[in-house]
């Protein structure tokens, strides 16, 4: 009995050694290999949302996206800083899995807020990156193209930068994989790409009513350019399916007007986007897209578009672009 009642008050007694320290900050000892800091992605998407999202997107809407880099080895914060530096270097010799060029993005298109990336006691450093508009004027900045490529330099309050593991004798690129034993993670190339406000994913009855609409059609409306969008459409004729693409091209008052990017196939209308412009379900306020259009294919087949869409979901997740190292 004696045994049993020791072994109970140890055990209260270790209970009470966590519970003391409920309401306090626990401190871990670091790992015995020491701490090392890094990039945890060498390869980022980061898609710069413009319209709604269930998410906070107002950094977005600044034209603002942030890099991050964290450090393994410790439970607990560092007051330690790393410093980056731009390496276009690291774009030489590769290419998307499309087959074209990964792209240093040109210097006029960004400012980065500091090159000292400083933790302040936390997990993560980081610097923002300021997009211009230079940016959303290069039609190829809504698909993955630009990278900006960043280089750890030095660090301070850490045992080492991620370096990697060289290959003996091996001499080359961050980005060859086939020099390296061990991966490098002191680089990353962020990935910066865009879609306006108009695009995403958006329910429609195929007509213009918005009754049950969480239960309509899914259709996706992709970005062409900051303010054009296109909208691929599809009418039952006899036994066949007509599509066409349309471009929705808006002005300063959200009104667009609709043409087609289809050969042999002609349209004209209009049409208008609103934002948070209809009280749709979950008792939420939505954007509202209208469209009214006439839709000619070949053999003057005619059709109208006449459409009321209420916006659902950007569609954006997270991604990482793979690519080639060509030799």
């Amino acid at each position: 009995m004696k045994r049993y009642i020791k072994m109970v008050a140890a055990l209260l007694a270790l209970m009470a050694s966590f519970t003391a320290c409920e309401n306090g900050d626990q401190a871990f000892d670091d790992y015995e290999g020491g701490t090392t800091v890094m990039f945890v992605y060498q390869s980022p998407v980061r898609t710069i949302v413009l319209g709604d999202e269930e998410y906070d997107t107002s950094l977005d809407k600044e034209h603002k996206c942030k890099i991050k880099a964290t450090f393994g080895g410790s439970y607990n914060g560092r007051k330690g800083y790393v410093n980056v530096a731009v390496d276009n270097s690291l774009c030489d010799h590769l290419t998307f899995a499309d087959g074209t060029p990964v792209t240093a993005m040109p210097a006029e298109y960004y400012s980065l807020s500091t090159n000292k990336l400083d933790f302040k006691g936390g997990m993560t450093g980081e610097t923002v990156v300021q997009l211009t508009d230079d940016f959303f004027k290069d039609p190829d900045a809504v698909k993955n193209t630009y990278v900006i490529p960043l280089v750890m330099t030095d660090q301070q309050g850490f045992d080492r930068i991620s370096a990697g593991t060289r290959r003996e004798g091996a001499t080359g690129s961050r980005t060859n994989s086939a020099i390296w034993i061990t991966a490098p993670k002191d680089y990353v190339m962020y990935c910066v790409k865009y879609q306006n406000k108009y695009s995403g994913w958006w329910l429609t009855n195929h007509n213009t009513s918005t009754d049950n609409i969480e239960k309509a059609s899914q259709v996706q409306i992709t970005t062409r350019t900051l303010n054009s969008s296109v909208y691929t459409v599809e009418f039952q004729e006899g036994s066949k399916i007509l599509k066409a693409d349309l471009l929705l091209t808006f002005d300063d008052k959200e009104n667009c007007t609709i043409t087609s990017l289809t050969d042999g196939v002609t349209a004209t209308g209009t049409g208008s986007w609103a934002d948070n412009g209809i009280h749709s379900w979950n008792n939420k306020d939505r954007d509202l897209m209208e469209l009214n259009a006439e839709i000619t294919f070949a053999g003057s087949v005619k059709k109208n578009l006449n459409e009321k869409l209420v916006w659902w979901r950007s569609g954006v997740s997270k991604e990482e672009f793979s690519y080639t190292y060509n030799n």
